[in-house]
Parts: C-alpha cells; sequence; structure tokens
C-alpha cells in the first residue's frame, strides 16, 4: 500500500449541548501539520532511519518546531516500519492519529528519540515534550462522521508494546496512580473511558487481548523501584459495600465519572473564555510595551536594559541560604508585630463596647505594617484576622492545642485498608476471567512481582497493618485458584467414568491426558508461587501449622473456598516440599522460624555449619562431581544405533548366562556345541536398557490417570495409587542412586574391531574399577574365552583380540 496516494479523512469537531458554561466541553483537535506536510515526513523518515543526531541538531536550533505540535498520521505501522512482523494498530488501520513528537517516538518504538525528547533543555531550561500533553485519535468507530478521543502518552505505550520507555516517562515526571479519563465523543455520544490507573488500563487490555505480554509490562514498570510509585487502590473500589457504590470503569458516560474529574484533551467553554481574557490581556500589554519600546529608541535609550530594570530582580543572589534566613527572620518579626498591634486593637475595643461607645476607628499607625514581601504580608493578614476573632492570646494557643490533639487523633487513626498490583491481577483471573485463558499470563505476571521482591519483608508485620491484611488476601485468592484447577481435574475425572467422547476425530484419553497435564502444570506453578510469598512474608511457618481456615474471617476481604478443606492438608505438605527444594530459603527465616522450623521433621533447612573449606578443595570437589555426572550422562537414544553402543546390566547378565547353562550352550553335553558368535548375538539381544528415569511424581494434584473402569479419586501425598504407604522421597533417591550406579555404557565408536571382539573388549573395558559386578562379567569373559579355543577359532579378530588380552 502507497502512502503517496492515500486520503486522509478530516478532523472533526464536537461542541457539548450549551446547558453550563461550566459543563459545556468542546472537543476538537489541535493546529496540526498533515499527514502530506514535508515537517511529517521529514521526522518519520528520520525516525525510521535512526538519525536521532539529525533531530537533536534540529531541536537546538528550533526548538518550538516541536513544542506543541502535532503530525498528522493513519494507523497503519505498517507503512512505516514494514520489516518489522510484530508491529499491530493502535486501534484499527482505518483510525487517523495527531500525536506529538513524543507520541511518534513512542508509537514508532524510538527510545533514544523518547529520552531526547523528554530530557533536553532549551537555553530557557524549558523541555521539548512532557509525559502529559494530550494525543488525539479520530474515526475510531464512526468511519463516516468521525470521533474524537484524547489519551496521554502512556496509552500508546500499552497499545504498542513500548514498555521499555515505561523507566524513561516516570523519571520524566509522569505518575502511574494517577486516573485516567479519556474522551469518546461520538456524534450523538458522550462517553469517556475510566480507568483507576495504568494498571486497570492494563488489564482492559488484556480482556481484548488475551496474549496481552502484562508480565513484560510489569517487568519494566518495577525496573527501576526507587522511582516506582506502588498502587494502593481502596479497597472499597475493588470490594464495594454495595453494588451501587462501585465506582464504573471503562467505557462510561459523561455524567458517571466521579466528582473532578478532568477529561484528557477537553476544555470547556469557561476555561475557553479565561484564556481567550488572560490572551486579550496579554495582547493589550504586548501593544503598551511595544509604544514604550520605540519612545526608548528614539530617545537613544537601550529598551532592552529598560526592560531589565523594570523587573524586579536583580538576577543574582549571593548567598541563597542566608537570603532564605534573612527572609524568614523578617516574617517572624512582622508576625510578631502584627499579632502585639491585635492584641492592642483587641483590648482598646472591648474598653470602648465597655463604655457603650461602640467600636472607634483605630488611627491608621496601628494597622501600618508594611512588609515586604507577599510571604510576610499573608502572614500578617492571617495574624491579625486569627488574633482579632479570638480576641486575646490565650484563645489562640487553645486553638494551636486543639489542633494538635486533632492531628495527633488522625496519626492514631485505623490505617486504610488498600489492595495491592498483586491482588487486582489474581482478583482479575479468578472473578473476570472465567474461562482461564488469561490465567498463564496473571501467574506470570505475580512471578514478576515475586522476583522483583515486591513481597518481602524485614520482619514479620503486625496483624492489623494494612500491608499484612494485603498479603493475607493474596494468599487467599492463590488458594482459591488451585481449587478450581482442582475442580478441572475432578471434571476430567468424571468424563473418563462416564465414557463421554466430545471430538469424534480424537483419541478421547489423548485430549483428556492433555487437559490433565494442564492442570497439573497449572497447580504446581501456583504452589511453588504460594510458597514464595509465605516464604518471604514471613509468613511459612504460621502457614504449615495452621489449620482450615488458615486466616481469621475478619483479618481477610476473601473468603477460602469451603471445598479446599479437603485438600488443605495436602496443600501444606506440597508447600513443605518446595520450601525443601529451595537452596537459600533458611535465609528468609529469622531465629525464631528457624527454630520452629526445625521442630518440624518434614522441613529441611539446607545451610551448612563449621570452617569453610579451602579453594582447592572447592576445586576438587567440583571436579569429581563434573566426572561423576559425565559418567552417569545417558546416551542418546538417537546415537545408539549409529555408534553400535549396547546398555548391559548385570542381573540381566546373570540371567543370560543361567538361561545357557539350562540349555547346555557351553558345554559338550549331547554332542552339539553353540558357536561362539551365536553366544555374542544371544547376549546382545537379550541385554536391554534398564529403566533409570529416577523417581515418579508422588504429589495428590500429579497423580496418573484413572482407567474408565476404576474410581477416579486424588492420590494424597504419601501414599500411592491402591492406597499403600509410598516410599520416602530418600528412599527413592537413593534407590534411584542404585539403578544408576548399575547401569553403565559402552561406546565401540573409536575401536576398528568387528562386533565379537567389540563386545568382548567392551565387557572388559567396562568391569575395570568394579568388585562384586567385576568378578561376574570376568566369569562370563573367561567362559567366551574357552568356547572359542575349543572351536579353534584363531583367525577371527575376537580371538586376536582374546589373546592380546592375555599376554
Amino acid at each position: 500500500m502507497s502512502s503517496t496516494n492515500l486520503i486522509v479523512p478530516a478532523a472533526p469537531a464536537f461542541l457539548d449541548p450549551l446547558i453550563e458554561i461550566e459543563s459545556c466541553y468542546y472537543y476538537a483537535v489541535p493546529r496540526f501539520f498533515g499527514f502530506h506536510h514535508p515537517n511529517t515526513r521529514w521526522l518519520i523518515a528520520m525516525i525510521k532511519a535512526k538519525e536521532e543526531d539529525r533531530v537533536k541538531r534540529k531541536i537546538e536550533l528550533n526548538p518550538e518546531l516541536f513544542k506543541g505540535r502535532y503530525f498528522q498520521m493513519v494507523d497503519h505501522p505498517k507503512l512505516y516500519l514494514p520489516d518489522d512482523p510484530s508491529v499491530t494498530p493502535m486501534f484499527k488501520r482505518q483510525s487517523v492519529l495527531y500525536l506529538t513528537a513524543l507520541g511518534i517516538s513512542i508509537y514508532l518504538r524510538s527510545l533514544p528519540l523518547i529520552d531526547l525528547i523528554l530530557f533536553h533543555k532549551d537555553p530557557y531550561g524549558a523541555v521539548v515534550g512532557s509525559p502529559y500533553e494530550p494525543q488525539f485519535a479520530s474515526h475510531l468507530q464512526d468511519l463516516k462522521y468521525g470521533d474524537f478521543h484524547a489519551f496521554p502518552p502512556c496509552v500508546i505505550m500499552l497499545r504498542m508494546y513500548c514498555f521499555e520507555s515505561t523507566v524513561s516517562l516516570q523519571q520524566a515526571g509522569w505518575n502511574p496512580t494517577q486516573p485516567l479519563a479519556l474522551p469518546m465523543r461520538r456524534r450523538f455520544e458522550r462517553r469517556a473511558f475510566y480507568f483507576y490507573d495504568w494498571l486497570e488500563a492494563a488489564l482492559g487490555l488484556l480482556s481484548e487481548r488475551p496474549l496481552y505480554p502484562l508480565q513484560s509490562l510489569i517487568l519494566n514498570m518495577t525496573r527501576n523501584m526507587t522511582i516506582y510509585k506502588f498502587l494502593m487502590l481502596p479497597t472499597t473500589n475493588l470490594l464495594p459495600p454495595t453494588p451501587k457504590q462501585r465506582v464504573p470503569t471503562g467505557l462510561i458516560d459523561v455524567e458517571e465519572l466521579p466528582v473532578g474529574t478532568k477529561m484528557v484533551g477537553v476544555r470547556s467553554l469557561l476555561e475557553m473564555a479565561e484564556d481567550y481574557d488572560r490572551y486579550l490581556q496579554m495582547r493589550s500589554c504586548a501593544i503598551e510595551v511595544a509604544a514604550l519600546k520605540r519612545e526608548a529608541t528614539a530617545v537613544g535609550l537601550n529598551p532592552e536594559i529598560l526592560m531589565i530594570q523594570a523587573q524586579d530582580y536583580d538576577g543574582y543572589v549571593a548567598d541563597k541560604e542566608a537570603a532564605e534566613e534573612n527572609e524568614n527572620n523578617a516574617a517572624t518579626a512582622a508576625l510578631r508585630n502584627a499579632s502585639n498591634v491585635a492584641n492592642s486593637a483587641a483590648s482598646i475595643s472591648g474598653w470602648w463596647r465597655s463604655c457603650g461607645l461602640g467600636r472607634p476607628r483605630l488611627p491608621d499607625r496601628l494597622w501600618a505594617v508594611e512588609p515586604d514581601t507577599r510571604q510576610q504580608r499573608l502572614l500578617a493578614v492571617n495574624a491579625n484576622n486569627s488574633a482579632t476573632n479570638a480576641g486575646s492570646a490565650s484563645t489562640a494557643d487553645a486553638q494551636s492545642q486543639q489542633r494538635n490533639v486533632s492531628a495527633a487523633a488522625k496519626k492514631k487513626k485505623k490505617p486504610r485498608n488498600y489492595v495491592s498490583e498483586a491482588l487486582r491481577v489474581l482478583y482479575y483471573a479468578l472473578e473476570k476471567d472465567k474461562t482461564s485463558k488469561r490465567m498463564q499470563v496473571c501467574l506470570d505476571s505475580i512471578i514478576v512481582l515475586s522476583k522483583r521482591g515486591f513481597f518481602v519483608n524485614g520482619e514479620r508485620l503486625p496483624a492489623d497493618s494494612s500491608r499484612a491484611r494485603d498479603l493475607r488476601n493474596v494468599v487467599t485468592l492463590v488458594l482459591n485458584m488451585i481449587q478450581r484447577e482442582q475442580e478441572k481435574l475432578d471434571v476430567i475425572f468424571a468424563k473418563i467414568q462416564s465414557g463421554y467422547k466430545k471430538f469424534q476425530h480424537l483419541e478421547e484419553h489423548k485430549m483428556l491426558e492433555n487437559r490433565r497435564l494442564a492442570s497439573v502444570a497449572n497447580i504446581s506453578k501456583m504452589i511453588a508461587l504460594l510458597t514464595r510469598i509465605l516464604l518471604h512474608s514471613k509468613e511459612l511457618v504460621f502457614f504449615v501449622n495452621s489449620n482450615f481456615p488458615p486466616f481469621p474471617a475478619n483479618t481477610v476481604d476473601f473468603t477460602v473456598n469451603y471445598r479446599l478443606q479437603t485438600k488443605f492438608n495436602d496443600i501444606k505438605i506440597g508447600v513443605v516440599q518446595e520450601f525443601n527444594s529451595i537452596k537459600d530459603g533458611w535465609t528468609y527465616l529469622s531465629k525464631e522460624m528457624l527454630e520452629e522450623v526445625a521442630k518440624i521433621k518434614s522441613m529441611q533447612l539446607h545451610f551448612r555449619v563449621g570452617k569453610q573449606p579451602s579453594a582447592a578443595a572447592i576445586i576438587e570437589a567440583k571436579k569429581a562431581a563434573r566426572k561423576s555426572a559425565m559418567r552417569n550422562k545417558p546416551k542418546n537414544k538417537s546415537n545408539m544405533s549409529n555408534t553400535n553402543s549396547c546398555f548391559v546390566t548385570f542381573r540381566k547378565v546373570q540371567r543370560i548366562r543361567a538361561q545357557q547353562r539350562q540349555q547346555d550352550c557351553l558345554a559338550v553335553g549331547d554332542g552339539t556345541r553353540t558357536s561362539a558368535k551365536e553366544a555374542l548375538n544371544l547376549l546382545s539381544k537379550e541385554a536391554a536398557l534398564p529403566d533409570c528415569t529416577g523417581e515418579s511424581e508422588n504429589r495428590w494434584w500429579a497423580s496418573p490417570l484413572p482407567q474408565s473402569q476404576t474410581t477416579a479419586t486424588a492420590v494424597a501425598v504419601g501414599t500411592d495409587a491402591d492406597g499403600t504407604p509410598a516410599a520416602d522421597a530418600n528412599d527413592i533417591s537413593e534407590q534411584a542412586a542404585v539403578d544408576a550406579s548399575e547401569c553403565y555404557q559402552i561406546d565401540a565408536a573409536e575401536t576398528g574391531l568387528d562386533e565379537e571382539a567389540q563386545l568382548l573388549h567392551d565387557l572388559t573395558e567396562g568391569c575395570d574399577g568394579l568388585s562384586e559386578t567385576g568378578l561376574l562379567m570376568n566369569s562370563l569373559y573367561r567362559e567366551v574365552q574357552d568356547l572359542l579355543k575349543s572351536q579353534g577359532d584363531t583367525d577371527s579378530a575376537a580371538t586376536r583380540h582374546i589373546l592380546a588380552h592375555d599376554r
């Protein structure tokens, strides 16, 4: 699609009904450079070519070219970035955008230009762009008559996935906690998008786009924790006492906006009138200044010097701290004088009233306080008013004490409960995402917050603190999500029992097995997340020792699903197992918590006590571990047929030897004798690869899929599928180690022997360094050697190898 023949529609304009001048808004796009204007084409070409230096030189020469200027674009990123397959429209391809230089930089993901516009200052100290300058769009919904939409630059960042610019926007002054009111004006509709903050807007986009990378957004938003402002949304906004008290979000009518909320990019007629009045005043002042400059020039004076002298500012302060101290002293003295004058005035007025003469007119000299600065005048006026109203200094002291008491009472007031980012994401995944299509994104977002240390506390928080209540709410929602996944597993088991087959072209067990594995993976991830949250918040030990429900009802805002009661003990065992797998888990526990953990036999602490080993000992230990890992490393099955490698177990060797003896293959017996080649073939055919896969899953959420004839019940931790007690984890690992030690691999890639001699060579080489098993293999080797000698087969390579080995 060519941009030269593109016809862009005109920008629309709307005016609300003139009912009140304060609430009558005018919706229109400011003056802008058109789509085919040379300035617009030049700026986009520089961004595409990554010529930020040329843009910087242009800004240094003429910064007014970019300040408050808008450029018209079409919402079709393929026209500007044809080589980037990941770009998508911000709204849709038929939309028209009116963006500033900062908006275009974010739209085209030019990070160097974003920093240049936000932080480059002109000679007067003003920046080129602001993170709050409004951006505009039209023809989003009504393609015939057009519509009007305004939004800040952060919306472009959210919709165009330019998450790397979040740190720059925050450093430039963007406050992520501020609410967003984005007007959406159509021909006969007055609506707006309202969001509490950036997270509410991101969750709205997640509802539209199930694969929206929310975890990447949170990762970049919290990259610089020193400037990031944590969200503390009041709990009443998420859980109002009544549905009518809930503040609606999303696309709502303008009348439903909270009181005092100002929409982005629109102005009322009152504001426009005030701006026009200010413009007229400045215009008349400019005309007078121009006339004075002409008169001064005619007389021979320099008008610039006169303008500098007209300003009440010398342009230089020798000592700033000294100047501030003198100003404060002068203000204190003026306040003291004003108080004395006010007290004397109050006493005189009281005497005249007692005499029945009414209030006299005080001479001007009593009130003649001439402060030097505006701050001093304000202090003097406040002192006069307070003294006159109070009538005495004692009353003022009493009022000051009362104010101090009220301030102390406010400090002791119960803290306001709030919801954090993690709680809001979990609430969205549990309550608004009924199909669980966005659950993986939400879980990954919570994991990002946990890795950022969002739940880490230096010590256990008081039970009545707002943060402790928020953490308990987070744990409650994670438990409810685990129960929801367990209910999915129950549905799968019920379908297997009923023989229900939803898709005729797929195998039933394959489809249900995939769903079961997905639910098992989700539960495992939730258990790991729950363990991390409890460990970081210093609540792990108390959770393990608690009963169902884990928290009292008055300490949380959500209730735990009652169906989780039967699985609560299993969840606690899963948390303990996850804690045992964390090597540095003990570092998050205090001394008292470590003592409690030591009393629980199922919990393990991975730390060493004693003298630290030397560097040489550590190196030797690493070498030994590396050699052991290489020795026990299994061979890739895809290379077995190419390298003529075989896997032999010593137990199978004993069984093969017993079978050979039963068949009299190696004895004279009935006069028949088995050849060496047949014996070797028999040995190689009977040898099989043992099962060295290690321990199997022994968790209640990872139980094997039951058959259609059996009862579908979840297997509890510590028991097998048949109900018998399962082996301990240490026993399982020891058995796996024994199986691994009994299995070794013989590779024949580098030797040039034939198959018979190669197998004999591998058997002899593999037995070196073994005790009991080596003797067994040597006995087998000697029997095959005797067989070869008895046959008189001295010409084969196997016989030559045996004779060489004997020598």
